[in-house]
């Protein structure tokens, strides 16, 4: 068992620091540890496999990973792979009265007919953080967007102005094993769980 450490977080009303606009830019995702592994044959990773590889715990022996740790790695990424790209609404079925026979509760007369008008903010906000969580979510929160916090590959529609932010536990015990198959399962489990939530949202 390895030893998490506890950290107490304190909210200020001003961040204490500065930012320098000339020199902050925003990082494109190609960059990060895991995207190098693919395209910079600079660095020592390199397209390295890690069927022998240290456990992330601080001991000197090396590991060799079976099938059965692989397989788990790669089991995890199931429902990932699956919903990929699946919350885009070009890809979600419109609400059908062909419901299954558990659910009659969404068969309601045209419960679905009109759009709702939001007059209460903070109310339908909690709803939002409510239904997150119910999804999945360890942590949810609504805020302004800044681009700063956004991989500079990735598309941000120019007219978006606030964003949902959530959050999804991993095992921290499983991580401190990293780069072993166990650390790359509950990572997987991880993406996989996002996906189902943003596809719920």
């Amino acid at each position: 068992m390895t030893h998490r450490p506890r950290f107490k977080v304190k909210t200020v009303d001003k961040p204490p620091y500065v930012i320098d606009p000339s020199k902050l830019q925003r990082f494109n995702s190609k960059n990060t540890i895991f995207g190098r592994i693919r395209w910079d044959p600079s660095w020592d990773g390199f397209w390295k496999k890690h069927i022998t590889e240290k456990r992330g715990t601080g001991r000197d022996t090396k590991t060799e990973y079976s099938p059965i740790d692989f397989a788990l790695a790669h089991a995890s990424r199931a429902v990932q792979r699956v919903l990929r790209r699946g919350y885009r609404r070009n890809r979600l079925e419109p609400f059908s009265r062909d419901v299954p026979r558990n659910c009659l509760c969404l068969a309601e007369e045209n419960w679905h007919a009109k759009r709702i008008k939001v007059d209460d903010l903070h109310e339908m906000s909690q709803r939002l953080k409510y239904a997150a969580r119910l999804f999945g979510a360890s942590l949810v929160g609504v805020t302004k967007l800044n681009k700063n916090w956004v991989y500079a590959d990735a598309y941000v529609p120019d007219n978006l102005e606030n964003v949902i932010v959530m959050a999804i536990e991993m095992d921290a015990d499983a991580i401190a094993t990293s780069p072993s198959p166990l650390a790359s399962a509950v990572t997987g489990v991880g993406y996989s769980k996002m996906d189902f939530v943003l596809t719920c949202i």
